[in-house]
């Protein structure tokens, strides 16, 4: 539940941004089939718990670090492979070429070559201005003219079939989306592995219910997937310390409590259905008419 704000949230958003609403690009993704696989073996835990408890509940709780740790190394599988193709389509060269134009030398150089371009632009005018009043008429704005798109646009000159082609902008909400879900998805496997597959629960939760015998049987284990925090919990500062309104569910608790790495998640979730929307195409501006 508390993931589908974010899904549905980017979907509304996406769809009035690009006003296509039967345009989802999905296409753009990698490894898609790894999704459906995270998800059936994220709910394994709990249909074991329910039909086969004896496969589940054991000493070492092996099967359930196992199928906890396998789902999320899935999704992190799915991000890593389209982390990869999505810095495929960033502009390192600009990127470098923009850092080494901030530095001053290079400032320095481009300022003395606008400088001599300038200079011989002046130098063009004065010597065309010998010439006779009509050829000065179609050429006195040539050589502005040609000095500014050298300085500002050195590439325009050159052919088409020479000029290189353009590079694929990568799509920064997608890259940071990835870059989120890869952390905050490889922390929850630290804490399920560090705790036995238990997720660490605050002890804060026990002030949300009134009921002693609840609060001593939670106590004494009753939870199935989480555990209290105590001296021997391992991440206790990555476990379900974050209340959030319980909305939607059969437990006597309206409150439950996320891990940080939830939110985490929850952002990476919308950026990356957010990035899967087009953007609006621009209609061109029609000239006016004289």
């Amino acid at each position: 539940m508390f993931y589908l704000v974010p899904f549905i949230l980017a979907i509304l958003i996406g769809t009035i941004r690009s006003r296509q609403p039967k345009v989802l690009m999905l296409w753009e993704l990698r490894a898609v089939f790894l999704l459906p696989l995270g998800f059936f073996l994220g709910l394994m835990p709990f249909w074991l718990a329910t039909y086969w408890p004896d496969l589940i509940w054991t000493d070492d709780r092996y099967l359930l670090m196992t199928l906890q740790a396998t789902s999320r190394g899935l999704f992190v599988l799915f991000s890593l492979i389209n982390l990869v193709f999505a810095l495929k389509q960033v502009d390192w060269a600009g990127i470098r070429k923009t850092l080494q134009q901030l530095s001053p030398q290079e400032i320095l150089r481009n300022w003395a070559k606008s400088i001599t371009r300038v200079m011989r632009a002046r130098y063009l005018k004065a010597k065309f201005k010998r010439i006779g009043d009509e050829l000065w008429h179609d050429l006195k704005h040539f050589d502005i003219k040609l000095a500014q798109l050298l300085s500002i646009h050195p590439r325009r000159i050159l052919a088409p079939e020479l000029q290189p082609a353009p590079h694929p902008k990568a799509n920064r909400l997608r890259l940071w989306g990835l870059i989120l879900a890869i952390i905050a998805l490889i922390a929850q496997i630290m804490v399920l592995l560090g705790n036995q597959g238990y997720w660490p629960l605050s002890e804060h939760y026990l002030n949300w219910i009134n009921d002693p015998l609840y609060v001593q049987g939670i106590r004494n284990g009753a939870l199935r997937m989480q555990q209290l925090i105590n001296e021997a919990t391992s991440w206790p500062w990555l476990g379900q310390i974050l209340p959030w309104p319980n909305l939607g569910s059969g437990s006597p608790v309206r409150v439950r409590y996320l891990s940080p790495t939830e939110p985490v998640l929850a952002v990476s979730l919308f950026l990356l259905t957010f990035s899967l929307f087009p953007a609006r195409k621009k209609k061109p501006k029609r000239g006016k008419r004289s």
